[in-house]
């Protein structure tokens, strides 16, 4: 937060309720790349190709309905004509849902930036790199800018 009194010109975040959009200017900082993974001897690790009606058959572990990366990911169900899992958890720890996923047969969609080191470290697997690259497979390079 950039203040020069008591009252901020600047601040850093995400706000979640829509109704408060009209009360700030926003501009975009960056785009957030998202990954769909599963633990690293997954099954669906092991195939060339994985579409969503595949996808959401696994177990997922979900942000909650209102987290922008879960409407990013309900948006993709919606053009794969996919429903939401029916077995699923919903967590709004990324280090819970990490631990749940590498153990577990769960996937899960998170942020590049969270996934990477542990793709890296062979803990994760990028179902990314299998994906159906028709228009309606697995869009999960989408992205979401964070706003101001």
């Amino acid at each position: 937060m950039i203040a020069s009194s008591s009252h901020p010109s600047a601040m850093l975040g995400r706000v979640l309720p829509i109704r408060e959009h009209n009360k700030f200017d926003f501009a975009a900082l960056s785009d957030e790349p998202m990954r769909v993974v599963a633990r690293r001897r997954h099954v669906l690790t092991r195939r060339r190709r994985v579409d969503w009606n595949e996808l959401v058959r696994w177990p997922w572990v979900l942000q909650t309905i209102r987290s922008p990366a879960r409407v990013l990911l309900e948006d993709a169900f919606a053009r794969a004509g996919v429903s939401t899992p029916e077995d699923m958890i919903e967590c709004t720890s990324i280090f819970a849902t990490l631990q749940l996923v590498q153990s577990s047969e769960a996937v899960a969609m998170l942020p590049e930036s969270v996934v990477r080191d542990h793709v890296k470290a062979r803990r994760l697997r990028d179902a990314e790199s299998r994906a159906s690259d028709h228009d309606d497979g697995c869009h999960v390079q989408q992205r979401t800018p964070c706003k101001i």
